[in-house]
C-alpha cells in the first residue's frame, strides 16, 4: 500500500499512511470501515487504477482481551 503511486510518481508512503491511520482512530471508525476508507484512499490516491497488486491487513487489538489457553482450542471434528 505505501508503494502505491500516482501517475507523476509520487508515493502514497508511510507518513500518509500513518496520518491516515491517526485520523481513523480519532474518529473511532471500526475496523471495517477503516479498511474500506483505506482502499479508496489508495485508489483515489492512483487515479482509480491499481497499478500493482496491494496487500492490506488491518488487526483489531482489544487490550486485557487475554490470550486463548488450551481450553480455548476447539478441535476438528474427526
Amino acid at each position: 500500500m505505501v508503494e502505491a503511486r500516482t501517475g507523476d510518481g509520487d508515493l502514497f508512503g508511510v507518513d500518509r499512511l500513518t496520518d491516515f491511520v491517526s485520523r481513523a482512530l480519532a474518529d473511532q471508525f471500526s475496523a471495517p470501515e477503516t479498511m474500506r476508507r483505506l482502499v479508496h484512499a489508495i485508489l483515489q490516491h492512483q487515479q482509480d487504477a491499481l497499478q500493482d497488486d496491494a496487500t492490506a491487513v488491518l488487526v483489531h487489538w482489544q487490550p486485557g482481551a487475554g490470550m486463548p489457553g488450551p481450553d480455548d482450542v476447539v478441535a476438528p471434528p474427526d
